[in-house]
C-alpha cells in the first residue's frame, strides 16, 4: 500500500509526540507483539501525561456512553468512571477493529466532538488507539471515516531497537546475542518480541528451578511461546549443542540458525564451519538438488548468507569447488559472497 513504517523506538515516538502537540488523535497499526501500547505508555510518561487505557473488544456500549438517568424531566447519561474529568493525560482505545460495531459507532463522537453524550473529554487530554491489521487476524476493517480521524502510524518491530529495550529490562544476554544475529527474526509472526520477552522470563525461572537439567521442559516451554523451529534453534544456541549445519538448514532455515554460526565464527570454532560448508557440498554434488537450489529464490539467497559469514580462504575452498563442478557460472550466490 506504500505506507511510511516506523520501527518500534525514538522514530515512532517522536511522530506520536507530533501528532499529539497538535491536537491530533493518533493511530498506531502493525503486527500483534511488537509493543505499540507500551511504546504509547511511555511516550505518555515521557510528556508526564496521565495514562488511561480501555479494551474495546471487551465493552458493551453502556460500558463506553454510559447509563441514562432522570433529571427532573428529562433524561441524562452518566459517564462511566474511568473516563477524565480534569488534568491532562492521554486516553488509549485498544481493538478498536475488534470491538462490536455498536462499541465502534460511539467512538466517532468522542474523536470527532470530544463528547459522549453528556460527558465531555478535558481539553488537555488526547486519544490515541492502537489496533492491528491484516487477513490474519479476526478483525473488523475500519471504515474511511473512523480511519480518517486518526493521524495513522505504521509500526514494525526491529531487532536493533528491540535490544536496547531489552537490554534495561534485564533480559538474557545469551538470548539478546542470538537476537542480533538473526537479523530477520521479528519477520516471523510467532517470533514477536514479546514472544521473545516471554522466552527470556522462562530462562530465569528454568535456571532458578529443579527443571534445570531437564532440557526437554525448556523446549517444550519455548516452542509454547516462539514455535518449534526458532525453539531448537535457540535452545541449540543456548546449551552450545554444537554440531555442523545440515544441508537443509543452510537452504532452507539458515535464518534461524545464523546467530550460532557467526557465534563459532567469532569464537574460531572453523572446524564446525568446515563441516556445515562439507555438508553443504555434499548435497549439491547431486545434479539435481544442485538444479532445485538454483531454481530456489529462498534457497539461493540463504547459500549466499552462509558463504558470506565463512573465513575468506573457506570461500575461496567452495569457488574452486563449485568451478571443478562446473556450476561457477550458475549463480550459486559465491560472487556475492567473496
Amino acid at each position: 500500500m506504500g505506507e511510511i513504517s516506523f520501527p518500534i523506538g525514538p522514530s515512532l515516538s517522536d511522530a506520536i509526540r507530533l501528532a499529539l502537540q497538535a491536537k491530533l488523535a493518533v493511530g498506531v497499526v502493525g503486527p500483534h507483539g511488537i509493543g505499540k501500547s507500551e511504546l504509547l505508555g511511555q511516550v505518555a510518561d515521557d510528556l508526564s501525561l496521565e495514562y488511561i487505557v480501555r479494551d474495546l473488544s471487551l465493552m458493551e456500549p453502556v460500558d463506553l456512553v454510559g447509563l441514562p438517568v432522570m433529571k427532573g424531566n428529562s433524561t441524562k447519561f452518566l459517564p462511566p468512571s474511568f473516563l477524565p474529568t480534569s488534568g491532562s493525560g492521554l486516553l488509549v482505545m485498544e481493538e478498536l477493529n475488534r470491538a462490536p460495531r455498536h462499541v465502534i459507532t460511539p467512538c466517532l463522537q468522542l474523536l470527532t466532538a470530544r463528547t459522549l453524550n453528556d460527558y465531555n473529554l478535558p481539553a488537555d487530554w488526547q486519544i490515541a488507539a492502537a489496533w492491528n491489521e491484516g487477513e490474519e487476524y479476526q478483525v473488523f476493517e475500519l471504515d474511511p471515516a473512523m480511519r480518517s480521524r486518526f493521524v495513522i502510524l505504521y509500526a514494525y518491530a526491529d531487532p536493533k531497537e528491540w535490544i536496547k529495550w531489552a537490554t534495561s529490562r534485564g533480559v538474557s544476554s545469551t538470548l539478546l546475542s542470538f537476537i542480533e544475529n538473526s537479523p530477520k527474526v521479528f519477520s516471523d509472526p510467532s517470533a514477536n518480541p514479546r514472544a521473545w520477552y516471554k522466552v527470556s522470563k522462562l530462562l530465569e525461572a528454568y535456571e532458578k528451578s529443579e527443571f534445570a537439567s531437564k532440557d526437554s521442559v525448556l523446549l517444550a516451554a519455548v516452542s509454547g511461546c516462539v514455535g518449534v523451529t526458532w525453539a531448537k534453534s535457540f535452545l541449540k544456541y543456548y546449551f552450545k549443542q554444537e554440531k555442523p549445519l545440515k544441508a537443509a538448514e543452510i537452504l532452507t532455515e539458515f535464518d534461524q540458525h545464523r546467530a550460532s554460526f557467526q557465534f563459532w565464527i567469532s569464537r574460531c570454532r572453523l572446524d564446525l564451519a568446515k563441516s556445515s560448508m562439507k555438508n553443504l557440498q555434499n548435497h549439491l554434488e547431486k545434479q539435481s538438488n544442485f538444479d532445485e537450489m538454483t531454481k530456489a529464490k529462498e534457497q539461493r539467497a540463504n547459500v549466499a548468507a552462509f558463504l558470506s559469514l565463512l573465513p575468506a580462504d573457506f570461500r575461496k575452498e567452495f569457488s574452486r569447488w563449485e568451478k571443478s563442478r562446473g556450476y561457477s557460472k550458475a549463480k550459486t550466490g559465491i560472487k556475492d559472497a567473496i
